[in-house]
């Protein structure tokens, strides 16, 4: 049995652009972001609390201290532990 591994292009078509958003093996689809904000203003606390009571919050940090917010297009917040720069840089790769 013979496997041909598809192009990027084909892989990236398929299953879209994946942001790695944490230590792990924890990806996310970078087409579905809104924003990248971070966690000390008082909008994105109070954000954070009405996805926590809509029951729409994943919190991706583990444990450790949330550096970073993401926000989804389909109205999930995400919280996690690595720095917002570090997370557009990844964007950008």
């Amino acid at each position: 049995m013979i496997f041909v591994t598809p192009p990027a292009e084909k892989l990236q078509y398929f299953f879209g652009v994946f942001l790695h958003f944490y230590i792990g093996v924890a990806k996310i689809a970078a087409d579905r972001i809104l924003a990248i904000v971070i966690p000390d203003a008082a909008p994105t606390r109070r954000m954070i609390l009405a996805a926590r009571k809509a029951e729409k919050l994943i919190d991706a940090s583990y444990g450790r201290k949330t550096r970073s917010v993401l926000v989804m297009d389909n109205g999930f917040v995400v919280l996690s532990s690595v720095q917002p720069e570090t997370l557009v840089t990844r964007l950008k790769e």
